[in-house]
């Protein structure tokens, strides 16, 4: 026993940091173990709901709804309106075409169109002149068509128009319309800004008011937009409106 005693005492340092590695080494292995699991990536679950399975209350369907511009029926008119004219609507006596404009303004456009003709010659892109001509076509077709439309009439269409705008104080000169070149029928709402001059600037698709659209009827009415034109403003900078364009099915 006097001999065990005096090994302890003799190597006692020995002993006391042999422990102390030991200890050491324990701890850092729990630590190291429980930072490991701490920083385990989390398990995603992905589940999937088709959405006619969705059930919304009436209230949310209402609201969801709201903005949502009816389904072109099949008695439209190949006419565009401004949805801001507060005049009496009439099927008869009524007027679309912008009487109003000043010879100014009709000059400041025809130069604007003279000018987009030549810096796109200048550019050789003839493919954009072929459509603009072609829209151009299209549209003096379009207005051989309106046998109906009373240039004198005191009251507004009070029927169903495949282009319908909404720009404060404003009016159209040019409005392209592409409701015949989609298959199917659905309504697309554009948002656009237009400049003093009547130049749209931006163009933007909203999606929670237009209804049943297609990607078709979405890029044509994107691109009939940023080539729409309207009157010269000289107080406006940048004004902010929307177009609505209904398609009927070929």
């Amino acid at each position: 026993m006097d001999d065990f005693l005096d090994y302890i005492e003799r190597y006692k340092f020995a002993i006391f940091g042999t422990l102390i590695v030991h200890i050491i080494v324990f701890f850092f292995t729990i630590f190291t173990t429980v930072k490991d699991v701490g920083f385990m990536p989390p398990i995603e679950v992905a589940i999937e709901i088709p959405l006619d399975d969705i059930e919304f209350e009436p209230e949310m369907e209402e609201i969801l709804d709201l903005n949502k511009v009816p389904l072109p029926s099949e008695n439209i008119s190949n006419l565009a309106t401004d949805a801001n004219d507060n005049r009496e609507k009439s099927y008869e006596d009524y007027s679309t075409l912008n009487e109003d404009i000043s010879e100014e303004t009709m000059m400041s456009a025809k130069e604007l169109e003279a000018k987009y003709f030549e810096e796109a010659a200048a550019n050789n892109d003839r493919k954009d002149i072929a459509e603009n001509m072609q829209e151009h076509q299209i549209k003096e077709n379009n207005n051989t068509n309106k046998e109906n439309v009373s240039t004198g009439g005191a009251n507004a269409f009070a029927g169903e128009v495949m282009i319908s705008y909404s720009l404060k104080d404003r009016k159209s000169y040019s409005l392209p319309n592409p409701g015949y070149t989609c298959n199917g029928s659905g309504v697309v709402v554009i948002q656009i800004k237009v400049d003093k001059s009547g130049t749209v600037k931006d163009a933007n698709y909203l999606p929670s008011s237009s209804n049943g659209a297609s990607t078709c009827m979405i890029n044509r009415a994107l691109k009939y937009a940023k080539k729409s034109r309207f009157d010269y403003k000289g107080s406006a900078s940048m004004q902010t409106g929307t177009i609505t364009y209904k398609f009927v099915g070929k």
